[in-house]
């Protein structure tokens, strides 16, 4: 990957971590190599933010309760924002039945840590 000086100092992230980024640029190839060269590198976890269009919860039906559906609302409405959110109750007939829940969140790191304290781990996805 090639980034130049101005692309470089456009970027907010520490490009010398293990932290994954996501690269936007043109894919030069010709006989002897392939390059990227950059016009945008952001941290993943930035261009998660940037790009996700909706938000989505899958919770098996067997795991619903009134005592988890309360704090699953009381943590999402610590973390308002944009993007609107999908609860999928995962039926034991391998069928689904998706609701879309009034409160718009931000997608974000410590929502996705936040929301499967409550409900598990693996269970946030981003359309």
């Amino acid at each position: 990957m090639i980034c130049w000086p101005e692309t470089y100092r456009k970027t907010e992230i520490d490009l010398e971590t293990d932290e994954p980024v996501h690269v936007s640029g043109v894919l030069e190839v010709d006989e002897e190599r392939w390059q990227i060269i950059a016009d945008e590198v952001l941290a993943l976890t930035e261009a998660r933010q940037r790009s996700a269009q909706e938000v989505h919860f899958a919770l098996r039906a067997e795991q619903v309760d009134e005592q988890r559906l309360r704090s699953l609302r009381e943590t999402l409405e610590c973390h308002s924002g944009n993007c609107p959110a999908f609860l999928h109750l995962l039926l034991s007939n391998r069928t689904e039945t998706v609701i879309e829940l009034e409160q718009k969140i931000a997608p974000t790191e410590t929502m996705i840590d936040a929301v499967e304290g409550v409900i598990g781990a693996g269970t946030t996805s981003f359309q």
